[in-house]
Protein backbone atom coordinates (compact mmCIF):
# COMPACT_ATOMS: atom_id res chain seq x y z
CA UNK A 1 0.00 0.00 0.00
CA UNK A 2 1.30 3.44 -0.93
CA UNK A 3 1.01 6.12 1.77
CA UNK A 4 0.24 9.68 0.78
CA UNK A 5 2.13 12.35 2.72
CA UNK A 6 0.27 15.55 3.58
CA UNK A 7 2.36 18.43 2.23
CA UNK A 8 1.54 20.81 5.10
CA UNK A 9 1.69 18.52 8.13
CA UNK A 10 4.98 17.22 9.42
CA UNK A 11 5.03 13.49 10.18
CA UNK A 12 6.93 14.59 13.29
CA UNK A 13 4.38 16.65 15.24
CA UNK A 14 6.89 17.59 17.94
CA UNK A 15 8.86 19.73 15.48
CA UNK A 16 6.44 22.61 16.11
CA UNK A 17 6.48 22.59 19.91
CA UNK A 18 9.59 24.49 20.92
CA UNK A 19 9.98 28.25 20.73
CA UNK A 20 12.85 29.76 18.70
CA UNK A 21 14.63 30.60 21.96
CA UNK A 22 14.43 27.12 23.48
CA UNK A 23 17.77 25.29 23.89
CA UNK A 24 16.03 21.90 23.75
CA UNK A 25 12.94 20.32 22.28
CA UNK A 26 10.72 18.78 25.01
CA UNK A 27 12.14 15.27 25.23
CA UNK A 28 8.86 13.41 25.86
CA UNK A 29 7.31 15.08 22.82
CA UNK A 30 10.36 14.21 20.76
CA UNK A 31 10.15 10.60 21.87
CA UNK A 32 6.46 10.34 21.02
CA UNK A 33 6.93 11.98 17.62
CA UNK A 34 9.93 9.92 16.55
CA UNK A 35 8.48 6.60 17.66
CA UNK A 36 5.10 7.32 16.06
CA UNK A 37 6.83 8.05 12.74
CA UNK A 38 9.74 5.61 12.58
CA UNK A 39 8.57 2.11 13.47
CA UNK A 40 8.68 0.09 10.23
CA UNK A 41 11.01 -2.86 9.75
CA UNK A 42 10.62 -3.18 5.97
CA UNK A 43 10.76 -0.68 3.06
CA UNK A 44 7.44 0.91 2.24
CA UNK A 45 6.12 3.14 -0.54
CA UNK A 46 4.90 6.72 -0.25
CA UNK A 47 3.60 9.27 -2.71
CA UNK A 48 5.16 12.67 -2.15
CA UNK A 49 5.25 15.67 -4.48
CA UNK A 50 3.43 13.60 -7.10
CA UNK A 51 6.08 10.88 -7.33
CA UNK A 52 6.33 7.41 -5.86
CA UNK A 53 9.20 6.70 -3.49
CA UNK A 54 10.48 3.76 -1.54
CA UNK A 55 11.38 4.60 2.07
CA UNK A 56 13.70 2.23 3.88
CA UNK A 57 13.76 1.71 7.65
CA UNK A 58 15.90 4.22 9.56
CA UNK A 59 15.88 6.74 6.70
CA UNK A 60 14.52 10.27 7.12
CA UNK A 61 11.01 10.53 5.67
CA UNK A 62 10.24 13.50 3.38
CA UNK A 63 8.30 16.23 5.19
CA UNK A 64 7.14 19.80 4.58
CA UNK A 65 10.62 21.37 4.40
CA UNK A 66 11.25 18.93 1.55
CA UNK A 67 8.05 20.16 -0.09
CA UNK A 68 9.07 23.81 0.36
CA UNK A 69 12.30 23.15 -1.54
CA UNK A 70 10.45 21.26 -4.28
CA UNK A 71 7.85 24.02 -4.63
CA UNK A 72 10.60 26.58 -5.27
CA UNK A 73 12.91 24.35 -7.32
CA UNK A 74 14.06 25.49 -10.76
CA UNK A 75 16.09 23.10 -12.92
CA UNK A 76 18.06 23.78 -16.10
CA UNK A 77 19.13 21.07 -18.57
CA UNK A 78 22.76 22.12 -18.04
CA UNK A 79 22.64 21.95 -14.24
CA UNK A 80 25.18 19.92 -12.29
CA UNK A 81 23.31 19.13 -9.07
CA UNK A 82 24.32 17.82 -5.65
CA UNK A 83 21.72 16.54 -3.19
CA UNK A 84 23.57 16.52 0.12
CA UNK A 85 22.05 14.61 3.07
CA UNK A 86 19.80 13.06 0.45
CA UNK A 87 18.03 10.43 2.62
CA UNK A 88 15.47 8.85 0.24
CA UNK A 89 16.97 10.92 -2.57
CA UNK A 90 13.77 12.77 -3.30
CA UNK A 91 15.32 16.16 -4.13
CA UNK A 92 17.94 14.68 -6.44
CA UNK A 93 15.37 12.38 -8.03
CA UNK A 94 13.06 15.30 -8.81
CA UNK A 95 15.96 17.33 -10.20
CA UNK A 96 16.78 14.39 -12.45
CA UNK A 97 13.16 13.96 -13.53
CA UNK A 98 13.01 17.68 -14.36
CA UNK A 99 15.99 17.39 -16.66
CA UNK A 100 19.16 18.24 -14.74
CA UNK A 101 22.27 17.20 -16.67
CA UNK A 102 23.85 15.22 -13.84
CA UNK A 103 22.87 14.64 -10.20
CA UNK A 104 24.98 13.35 -7.33
CA UNK A 105 23.02 12.15 -4.29
CA UNK A 106 25.10 12.01 -1.12
CA UNK A 107 24.59 10.91 2.47
CA UNK A 108 26.85 9.70 5.26
CA UNK A 109 24.40 6.96 6.28
CA UNK A 110 24.62 3.65 4.39
CA UNK A 111 20.88 3.00 4.77
CA UNK A 112 20.11 6.33 3.10
CA UNK A 113 22.54 5.73 0.23
CA UNK A 114 20.95 2.34 -0.47
CA UNK A 115 17.50 3.94 -0.32
CA UNK A 116 18.48 6.70 -2.76
CA UNK A 117 20.00 4.15 -5.15
CA UNK A 118 16.75 2.16 -5.00
CA UNK A 119 14.76 5.25 -5.97
CA UNK A 120 17.17 6.14 -8.78
CA UNK A 121 16.52 2.72 -10.28
CA UNK A 122 12.77 2.98 -9.66
CA UNK A 123 12.62 6.12 -11.80
CA UNK A 124 15.06 4.94 -14.47
CA UNK A 125 17.59 7.68 -13.75
CA UNK A 126 20.79 5.60 -13.64
CA UNK A 127 22.26 7.46 -16.62
CA UNK A 128 22.20 10.85 -14.90
CA UNK A 129 21.98 10.12 -11.15
CA UNK A 130 24.42 8.44 -8.76
CA UNK A 131 24.29 7.86 -4.98
CA UNK A 132 27.44 7.91 -2.83
CA UNK A 133 28.29 7.60 0.85
CA UNK A 134 30.25 10.54 2.24
CA UNK A 135 30.78 12.41 5.49
CA UNK A 136 29.82 15.89 4.33
CA UNK A 137 32.08 16.68 1.32
CA UNK A 138 34.90 14.26 2.19
CA UNK A 139 34.14 11.84 -0.68
CA UNK A 140 32.44 14.25 -3.09
CA UNK A 141 34.32 14.47 -6.42
CA UNK A 142 36.05 17.77 -7.15
CA UNK A 143 33.58 19.35 -9.51
CA UNK A 144 31.49 22.50 -9.55
CA UNK A 145 27.77 22.27 -8.84
CA UNK A 146 25.24 24.78 -10.09
CA UNK A 147 22.80 23.85 -7.32
CA UNK A 148 23.36 22.10 -4.01
CA UNK A 149 20.19 20.91 -2.30
CA UNK A 150 20.57 20.52 1.45
CA UNK A 151 17.64 19.58 3.67
CA UNK A 152 19.83 19.00 6.69
CA UNK A 153 19.19 18.56 10.43
CA UNK A 154 17.61 21.90 11.24
CA UNK A 155 16.15 20.89 14.64
CA UNK A 156 18.44 22.79 16.99
CA UNK A 157 19.56 21.38 20.32
CA UNK A 158 22.26 22.76 22.59
CA UNK A 159 23.74 19.28 23.11
CA UNK A 160 23.11 15.58 22.53
CA UNK A 161 22.06 14.82 26.10
CA UNK A 162 21.21 11.38 27.47
CA UNK A 163 17.46 12.00 27.23
CA UNK A 164 17.73 12.80 23.52
CA UNK A 165 20.02 9.85 22.85
CA UNK A 166 17.49 7.55 24.54
CA UNK A 167 14.81 8.64 22.06
CA UNK A 168 16.81 7.12 19.19
CA UNK A 169 17.97 3.94 20.94
CA UNK A 170 15.78 1.44 19.13
CA UNK A 171 16.28 -0.56 15.95
CA UNK A 172 13.93 1.34 13.62
CA UNK A 173 15.13 4.81 14.60
CA UNK A 174 16.77 7.16 12.08
CA UNK A 175 20.20 8.57 12.96
CA UNK A 176 19.78 11.22 15.64
CA UNK A 177 21.87 13.69 13.66
CA UNK A 178 19.62 13.35 10.61
CA UNK A 179 17.10 15.42 12.60
CA UNK A 180 18.95 17.17 15.46
CA UNK A 181 22.11 19.24 15.24
CA UNK A 182 23.90 20.13 18.49
CA UNK A 183 24.84 23.80 18.30
CA UNK A 184 24.33 23.60 14.51
CA UNK A 185 27.83 22.13 14.20
CA UNK A 186 26.77 19.94 11.26
CA UNK A 187 25.26 22.90 9.43
CA UNK A 188 28.35 25.00 10.17
CA UNK A 189 30.64 22.36 8.66
CA UNK A 190 28.45 22.04 5.57
CA UNK A 191 28.33 25.78 4.89
CA UNK A 192 32.05 26.13 5.60
CA UNK A 193 32.99 23.43 3.05
CA UNK A 194 30.32 24.07 0.41
CA UNK A 195 31.86 27.13 -1.32
CA UNK A 196 34.67 25.01 -2.80
CA UNK A 197 32.03 22.95 -4.64
CA UNK A 198 29.86 25.73 -6.03
CA UNK A 199 30.14 26.77 -9.67
CA UNK A 200 30.36 30.52 -10.40
CA UNK A 201 26.83 31.80 -9.88
CA UNK A 202 25.84 28.57 -8.14
CA UNK A 203 23.71 28.49 -5.01
CA UNK A 204 22.50 26.33 -2.14
CA UNK A 205 18.80 25.54 -1.83
CA UNK A 206 17.99 24.59 1.76
CA UNK A 207 15.05 23.96 4.04
CA UNK A 208 14.29 25.18 7.57
CA UNK A 209 11.47 25.51 10.10
CA UNK A 210 10.64 28.69 11.99
CA UNK A 211 10.19 26.74 15.24
CA UNK A 212 13.90 26.05 15.38
CA UNK A 213 16.64 28.50 16.40
CA UNK A 214 16.39 31.11 13.65
CA UNK A 215 19.10 33.35 15.10
CA UNK A 216 21.65 30.52 15.26
CA UNK A 217 20.71 29.43 11.73
CA UNK A 218 21.19 32.94 10.33
CA UNK A 219 24.50 33.27 12.19
CA UNK A 220 25.88 30.06 10.66
CA UNK A 221 24.92 31.21 7.18
CA UNK A 222 26.31 34.75 7.41
CA UNK A 223 29.46 33.65 9.26
CA UNK A 224 30.31 31.38 6.36
CA UNK A 225 29.89 34.12 3.77
CA UNK A 226 26.38 33.52 2.42
CA UNK A 227 23.39 35.73 1.83
CA UNK A 228 19.91 34.32 2.43
CA UNK A 229 16.77 34.80 0.34
CA UNK A 230 13.42 33.19 1.17
CA UNK A 231 12.00 31.24 -1.78
CA UNK A 232 9.02 29.47 -0.20
CA UNK A 233 7.06 29.54 3.07
CA UNK A 234 4.40 26.94 3.90
CA UNK A 235 1.57 27.39 6.44
CA UNK A 236 3.27 24.79 8.66
CA UNK A 237 6.21 27.16 9.20
CA UNK A 238 8.53 25.21 6.90
CA UNK A 239 10.69 27.35 4.65
CA UNK A 240 13.05 27.12 1.70
CA UNK A 241 15.97 29.50 1.25
CA UNK A 242 18.33 30.33 -1.59
CA UNK A 243 21.86 30.93 -0.29
CA UNK A 244 24.53 32.62 -2.39
CA UNK A 245 28.08 33.64 -1.60
CA UNK A 246 28.45 37.33 -0.86
CA UNK A 247 29.88 39.41 -3.67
Amino acid sequence: MTERCNRHLSPLPWIHITSPKAPHYPREDVRAGVRATYYRTEPFDIEFADISLSVHPRVFIPEPSTQAIIDSMTVSPEDEVLDMACATGILGIIAGLRGAKRVLLADKDADAVANAADNITRHGLQARCEAIQTDCFSAVPERAFDVIYFNGPFAYTAEYDDALREVFEYDEAPPMDSIFDAGFAILDRFFREAPAYLAPGGYIHTGFHNGSNEAAFADVITRNGFTMKERCALPSGHLAYELRLKG
